[in-house]
């Protein structure tokens, strides 16, 4: 039987718990650890401490959870004060089962969310989004690239992941430049900042430059400093995920020199780009060919799974779980 930890929650009807419970060292030596759980996103843990110095570190953790709290608007009916056992309650983890569909409905709402046939997107002035977005950022590399050359296509707004990044009180736009020096036009440049609004750092900002040219509908080449992605690419993609913080200039060095290699090796010709119809017809087939693979495999494999921690004695089920849910709709 799973050994119980406690649950101090912040209202009954709150998402946020904060987890606490005691372990012993090597050197018999107790410690106590502490979790402030959000249901749904990731968990922020504060490292372990000994006894003596529970009572300090727990009331900072309270005042984390308070204001998350207050963020979500969730009533505290129960105020947290020192946990104490009249505010906790034994709490042993969920069945296999409950884990199990926990796991299917996050996966499936993440596949879904990546992988539904067509994204939509709208063109959008970029001043709708004053507050949500560091507006300089955008400005400031538009400015550099038209200087280099490159062409501004327009301003976008991916309207299906829109409703996604309303839970992160964020909303943002893409900025698409086409390369259109030397008269190559084949490479789509997209600038674009995610600021999610949620504090305590549960989920960080990043300002993303992306590059990406199509050699044909299944064929991609694709740099960028945003983070990949818990899925994995289509065999015909050949994508590299930089540091964050690395800059534009580097990144488009690096996607050239993998533009003039692809070209001399795949002994293919990059589709040619003028327009912002171009860019989004692009997307579009990029688009068809994740949806193609993830059919052709199965919808998840067991490496994927394992990124999204799923019990392994639990997760071939899962994936089961998963298939069944997808075929039914298709």
């Amino acid at each position: 039987m799973k050994k119980p930890v406690k649950v101090a929650y912040l209202s009954e009807f709150s998402e946020i718990a904060i987890l606490e419970k005691s372990e012993t060292d090597s050197d018999g030596d107790s410690y106590w650890s502490c979790t402030l759980e959000m249901i749904g996103y990731e968990n922020m843990v504060i490292e372990k401490f000994p006894n003596k110095k529970f009572m300090k570190y727990i009331s900072e953790l309270q005042d984390l959870a308070c204001k998350m709290g207050n963020f979500l608007r969730k009533p505290v009916i129960t105020p947290i004060g020192v946990i104490s056992v009249s505010q906790t309650q034994e709490y042993c983890p969920s069945s296999d089962q409950d884990e199990m569909t926990t796991g299917v409905e996050k996966i499936y709402k993440t596949l879904k969310l990546n992988f539904v046939d067509t994204h939509e997107y709208r063109r959008v002035n970029s001043e709708e989004f004053r507050g949500y977005v560091d507006l300089a950022y955008y400005h400031r590399l538009q400015s550099i690239l038209v200087e280099q050359g490159y062409t501004w296509a327009g301003d976008i707004e991916n309207m299906t992941v829109a409703e996604e990044l309303r839970d992160y009180n964020s909303r943002t736009f893409i900025r698409t430049m086409i390369n259109s020096t030397h008269n190559t036009h084949n490479t789509n440049i997209s600038v674009y900042h995610f600021n999610p609004k949620i504090p305590l750092g549960f989920l960080s900002q990043i300002k993303a430059f992306d590059c990406e040219t199509e050699f044909s509908p299944e064929k991609y080449l694709v740099t960028s400093n945003a983070s990949a992605n818990s899925f994995d690419y289509p065999p015909g993609f050949d994508a590299i995920h930089l540091p964050a913080n690395t800059d534009y200039k580097v990144i488009l060095k690096t996607h050239y020199q993998r533009l003039q290699k692809a070209i001399s090796t795949w002994n293919l010709s990059p589709t040619p780009l003028h327009s912002l119809e171009d860019i989004l017809a692009m997307q579009k087939r990029m688009q068809q060919a994740k949806n193609a693979h993830r059919k052709r495999i199965g919808y998840i494999t067991q490496e994927e799974l394992n990124r999204f921690k799923v019990d392994p004695q639990i997760a071939q089920e899962v994936g089961r779980k998963l298939r069944e849910r997808f075929s039914r709709e298709t």
